[in-house]
């Protein structure tokens, strides 16, 4: 399941911080997420207030940080995949690592990744 940032903490946050231990995570963080948006100072007096002058890139990775450790209290195992920005190359690469460890994992549980006879169904019925 792909989960983006804190779009999805409402959505998913509770289900695998506190459901069943039958999951592995795996978090992609980005280095630089591009150009740095200041956060503006948007009512007098906000409960917000705090944020005013950092920049949104910084508000990623304190989401980032946080949702991670969240699950490393609850014991949930993961890894972190840290890569210095969105490009086509990083893609390549990271389409790359899941594929191969696809096949491997594949393997090492004894099952064929490439035999998909549920897609196979599918394609004759169409």
């Amino acid at each position: 399941m792909g989960s983006l940032g804190v779009t999805d903490q409402h959505s998913q946050l509770q289900l695998y911080a506190e459901g069943p231990h039958d999951k592995f995570y795996i978090f992609l963080k980005v280095e630089n997420l591009g150009s740095h948006i200041v956060i503006p100072q948007l009512h007098s007096q906000s409960e917000m207030d705090f944020l005013v002058g950092h920049d949104f890139q910084t508000l990623m990775h304190a989401e980032f940080e946080g949702t991670r450790r969240a699950l490393a209290e609850k014991g949930r195992p993961q890894i972190t995949i840290t890569i210095p920005e969105i490009n086509e190359e990083m893609l390549g690469q990271l389409l790359f690592l899941f594929e191969g460890a696809t096949a491997f994992l594949g393997e090492f549980y004894g099952i064929n990744a490439f035999d998909q006879p549920g897609v196979e169904r599918s394609k004759k019925i169409a």
